[in-house]
């Protein structure tokens, strides 16, 4: 006891840390057999893409109650099966959870995928920048008494090596998105003040956010420049693998107010989040390309870099090739396309042709219109 204040001090000289259900994870072969529903026989790009179309309007009617948004169920999907790092060939890739933004008119439903696809897969937390402050976020000091200080960590290193969806992302300003670099490229939380600590914060972030100052995406030119008004410097929009555009006007009245009918839903939850699981415990040596692939890759990357321009540096000659590698990767995970009894994850060229098939759905759509701005820039 502290004589002076009469506050118990306590002594630890041994800890072990508990292991999460990532860590304690076990592939047995009843569970690769289970597994194995997620797979399609004879798959091709084209019957993944409509394995999911089937897959998201089933997930629409029991689940997130957000009908006729294909992409916006894509691009929440496609961050569960990020994994934290991966060999491209021969090259690490140290970040390899994904970081995405959702940026849009409000009421198109956003909120309502993220937060009901990871209720239902039973992974993530929610947040919301609106009411969290820097400190709440990444981390921050706070005093015991009169003298002693102590570091308390936000959300996102508390979630190190899972899934956080940040709502009302809007609202941080551009010195609290400076604030975050290190975190989003580094996966590391540092504070710097009385007491100097750092921590991993390796975590797969969804950040939804409607258009600054309250405009809607159709009072853009091209709505991707919404991206440009809510974070401002270039190298915070780099970081995001992809960025979403969604308007109320893409989906009619009709579509949303349709009577809402109960569909088979294809897979059970609870195996929903065991395939997650199986995904977020592949370390980088068990994820591998194939040949094909990685030419594929390399060959769209040069393709895709001249046909974008870099003013909004969303794709960029760099660094694209990691961005469709990662994507690749989702497709390969969301439908277990597992090698040797389920330890090694395979990417194959048909998981890339998807990940290219996402990037033009979502920047060629017209609420986007990042392809044609891109066009006009060039000209």
């Amino acid at each position: 006891v502290d004589p002076s204040n009469q506050t118990a001090t306590h002594v630890f000289t041994q800890a072990e840390k508990v292991k999460s259900d990532i860590e304690s994870f076990t592939l047995a072969k009843e569970l690769h057999n289970k597994l194995n529903e997620f797979r399609v026989s004879n798959p091709t790009s084209d019957k993944l893409i409509e394995r999911l179309h089937k897959l998201y309007e089933s997930y629409a009617h029991n689940v997130t109650k957000i009908v006729g948004r294909f992409d916006l169920h894509l691009a929440v999907d496609l961050v569960f099966r990020s994994p934290l790092s991966f060999y491209f060939g021969k090259e690490y890739v140290h970040k390899g959870w994904a970081d995405v933004a959702i940026v849009g008119d409000t009421r198109c439903g956003k909120g309502y995928v993220a937060e009901g696809l990871a209720k239902y897969f039973n992974v993530g937390e929610v947040v919301s920048a609106e009411n969290s402050t820097m400190a709440g976020l990444v981390g921050g000091l706070q005093q015991f008494g009169s003298k002693h200080w102590t570091i308390t960590w936000g959300k996102i290193p508390l979630n190190d090596c899972g899934l956080v969806v940040i709502d009302e992302a809007g609202n941080l300003s551009e010195q609290e998105w400076g604030k975050l670099s290190r975190v989003r490229s580094e996966g590391v939380a540092e504070i710097v003040k009385i007491q100097t600590q750092l921590t991993n914060a390796r975590t797969r972030l969804i950040w939804l956010a409607n258009s600054k100052m309250n405009k809607i995406i159709a009072i853009y030119s091209y709505g991707i420049q919404a991206i440009v008004d809510l974070v401002k410097a270039p190298e915070d929009i780099a970081r995001f693998d992809y960025v979403l555009i969604v308007s109320h006007d893409e989906v009619s009245a009709e579509d949303i107010n349709m009577v809402q009918f109960k569909s088979n839903i294809l897979y059970d939850k609870s195996l929903e989040h065991l395939l997650i699981m199986w995904t977020w415990s592949r370390t980088a040596k068990q994820i591998v390309f194939d040949e094909d692939a990685i030419e594929y890759i390399y060959r769209l990357s040069i393709k895709l870099s001249k046909m974008y321009d870099f003013s909004i540096p969303l794709i960029q000659g760099e660094n694209v090739r990691v961005k469709l590698a990662k994507i690749a990767i989702c497709f390969a995970a969301r439908f277990y396309n597992a090698i040797d009894n389920g330890n090694i994850l395979k990417v194959e060229k048909m998981h890339v042709e998807c990940a290219v098939f996402f990037l033009s759905l979502i920047y060629k759509k017209e609420s986007s219109g990042y392809l044609a701005y891109s066009q006009i820039n060039k000209s």
